[in-house]
């Protein structure tokens, strides 16, 4: 913001590095920084630029909000339905065997080669029909799994980044309320 002299992509780096690489060794350092940056700043200018800022903290409490109460439905969701698949593959397992034992009965009780092909043709039906299914439960499985990964993956790195952002601006309040103080003392 311009009229407090505020790039907040430059300042956001910049805190972010506090420590590590950055411009400022500690978080002392940064906090002096905003000190000096603000020292003759007026105290209703330290007023309305505290309030800019709690708003940006406040939209992005609001996106962190909105992530959690749609993401982690979601993932409750899709791991339920992870849930049930031991049970529906044992349901795939039983009905291969249910269709095993019926082309073996199929072929002890045929009597003729007319009924034969007929028998066969119609079990040769069933056998494509659950090849389809099991291939459709078998992709809906994979799906569900990769869900499961990127969705938990995306949240956190979400969910990380709006955290930052808003340790940012309540830090950088943090110091302009003090700056407030000291001019409301004098």
């Amino acid at each position: 913001m311009k009229n407090y002299d505020f790039d907040e992509k430059k300042e956001y780096k910049q805190y972010g590095e506090v420590g590590i690489k950055g411009t400022y060794k500690n978080y002392t350092e940064w906090d002096n920084y905003i000190r000096n940056k603000y020292k003759n700043v007026t105290y209703k200018s330290i007023i309305n630029f505290k309030a800019y800022l709690k708003a940006k903290s406040d939209n992005y409490k609001n996106r962190r909000d909105t992530l959690v109460q749609t993401l982690i439905p979601f993932l409750i969701l899709v791991i339920s339905l992870s849930i049930t698949f031991p049970s529906i593959i044992e349901g795939i397992t039983q009905r291969h065997v249910n269709l095993l034992n019926d082309i073996s009965s199929t072929l002890k009780n045929v009597e003729s080669s007319k009924t034969i092909d007929k028998e066969l043709e119609i079990l040769e039906v069933r056998i494509k029909r659950e090849e389809s299914n099991d291939k459709l439960i078998s992709y809906s499985v994979i799906i569900c799994y990769i869900l499961i990964i990127f969705s938990t993956i995306a949240y956190y790195l979400i969910h990380f980044y709006l955290l930052k952002k808003i340790t940012f601006y309540k830090d950088y309040c943090r110091v302009l309320e003090s700056i407030e103080r000291s001019i409301n003392v004098k």
